[in-house]
């Protein structure tokens, strides 16, 4: 979602929501070289809202603030970036309103899980 994330930024800066094995790979830090070279990055602390989610014991709170702060940084895109923040997709659109575009991987990433299980069948 970094490519999306980098065409859709009018402002030049994009909120990057991921786990911090995520933040800190090769294949993320490729990725922002390439398409984030010249848009201010942010990484709210997302640490904890996997488990949160998990454990179905989401904080309102904390995610407001933490997308709050992002917005004030002038975020114009939300992206994220793990697989688990789709449940709190309606949440975090709530508390954007109309300030940010929220993106998120999950139909991109059935769309290729699909492409996947037609390329591995048998013909």
């Amino acid at each position: 979602m970094v490519k999306p994330a980098a065409l859709l930024t009018h402002s030049k800066v994009v909120a990057i929501c991921a786990t911090p094995a995520t933040l800190a790979s090769d294949r993320y830090n490729d990725l922002k070289k390439e398409y984030l070279k010249d848009i201010t990055c942010i990484e709210p602390d997302c640490a904890s809202w996997a488990t949160m989610i998990e454990d179905s014991q989401v904080h309102e709170s904390y995610i407001r603030q933490e997308i709050e702060s992002s917005i004030a940084q002038g975020a114009d895109v939300i992206v994220l970036a793990c697989t688990h923040y789709h449940w709190i997709r309606e949440l975090i659109e709530t508390i954007v309103r109309d300030r940010a575009i929220v993106i998120d991987p999950s139909q991109a990433i059935v769309d290729r899980i699909r492409l996947l299980e037609v390329d591995s069948q048998p013909r």
